[in-house]
Order: structure tokens, then sequence, then C-alpha cells
């Protein structure tokens, strides 16, 4: 964060705003936070940073995303298709779901998907929710 307090909030980039937004908002404020598809705009890297702080703070939140790859940040999942729910569940139990998801509209995560044929293959042994730790195990 100190690279981005040294410049004026009106230089930073939009991403840059809205990440020190987020930051401020959960470390200033108590209680459960909503994000509607905000985080989308923010690197992986960063996301990782919120969910960290907002897990080890045993905060509550939920997120709506439209970026399927934000699901692997989490633990629980709600696929909602019409209005309706569609799948719910422990987000590692859902991605099994894989047939369904794709007929509800939705692909697997890339880092998931990638993992999954990879272990089909017998290149590695487990599922991967995360690149740098499927790297590691690629490169081990």
């Amino acid at each position: 964060l100190s690279n981005l307090l040294s410049k004026k909030f009106n230089d930073l980039f939009i991403e840059d705003k809205l990440y020190l937004k987020i930051i401020i908002y959960i470390t200033k404020l108590k209680g459960k936070f909503i994000f509607d598809d905000v985080l989308t705009y923010i690197s992986d890297k960063n996301k990782k940073i919120i969910f960290k702080y907002l897990i080890n703070k045993n905060i509550k939140f939920i997120n709506f995303t439209s970026d399927i790859e934000e699901v692997l940040f989490t633990n629980y999942l709600i696929v909602l298709s019409n209005d309706q729910v569609a799948l719910e569940g422990k987000t590692s139990i859902v991605l099994k779901e894989e047939k369904l998801l794709k007929r509800l509209g939705f692909s697997l995560p890339v880092i998931y998907d990638l993992s999954l044929q990879l272990k089909a293959y017998g290149i590695i042994d487990n599922v991967y929710y995360d690149v740098d730790k499927l790297v590691h195990e690629l490169w081990s």
C-alpha cells in the first residue's frame, strides 16, 4: 500500500483506486460486506490480499460476480439461474458439477479445469484452485 499512498488519489489507475477504497472500508468499518462485481477490476494478487484479510478477521462477505475465476477465492458458492438457486454448497463440491454448470452457461475456472485435465493424464495427483500451487507442483 505504501506505493499507492505516496501518490495523489486522482492520479491512480481505477484498479488502484478501487483496491484502496476496499482496503479502507474493510479495515475501518465493522460488519458484513457485499461486493457487486467490483472485484473483477482488481488483480488476482490484490484479490488474494482482500480475501485473506476478510477470512483472517472472520468478516462475513458476499461476492456477486460474473467472473467464474473469482469463485476460487471463496469456500461457499451459490449459482443462480433465472433468479433461482441452481446449485449451492462448498465451492469444491459445486465445481464437480461440471455438466450442470455448462448447461447453465458457466465454464469452469481455468486453473481448476487445467488441473483436472493434468490429473486425468496422470501428470499431477491433486486438483488445484491456485495457480501458484499448481505451478509449484509442476516444477517440483
